[in-house]
């Protein structure tokens, strides 16, 4: 079973992409709030993304598409040598519509879903004039969550 891990132990990861300049999407992961680094994510992304059939080789598509810049890829190792625990926030322009269809909730990195696992929370959000809020520390949480029925629901999640 998941085991609770502090908020105060991961490490915030925000990438931010950008609308459509000269056939790619810029890119920017910020690791801490403290360092940047720059690259792009080609348009022209493989049918296994727009179309997913395989929803594991479409997150790892996906994800592969996202880092392809060495730069992107060397802050988001350097983020996961800090950290196993990275709060990831994906933040996609509002003009970038065609961005905005895409299953980023499949992002997936060595065969596992980086929404699925309790060492990094996703969010996917749009930019707001409102400042982030503080993780909750009051318990019990209460949660409402819903499953489909997956055949291999106690091999991948012991003890739910």
């Amino acid at each position: 079973m998941n085991q609770v891990v502090s908020p105060e132990i991961f490490l915030d990861l925000e990438i931010r992409i950008f609308p459509l300049r000269e056939g790619a999407y810029p890119v920017e992961l910020i690791v801490a709030g403290e360092q940047s680094f720059r690259g792009a994510m080609t348009a022209d992304l493989p049918p296994s993304i727009l179309f997913p059939v395989d929803l594991q080789a479409a997150g790892q598509a996906l994800f592969a598409a996202l880092l392809n810049s060495p730069d992107l890829r060397r802050g988001w190792d350097q983020a996961a040598g800090r950290s196993l625990e990275r709060r990831i926030r994906l933040n996609i322009d509002p003009a970038a519509t065609e961005l905005h269809k895409l299953p980023w909730e499949l992002l997936c990195e060595n065969g596992e879903w980086l929404a699925a696992t309790a060492k990094t929370p996703f969010a996917r959000y749009l930019p707001v004039e409102r400042p982030w809020g503080r993780p909750a520390r009051h318990q019990p949480f209460r949660l409402l969550v819903a499953l489909s029925n997956p055949v291999d629901l106690a091999e991948r999640y012991p003890g739910l």
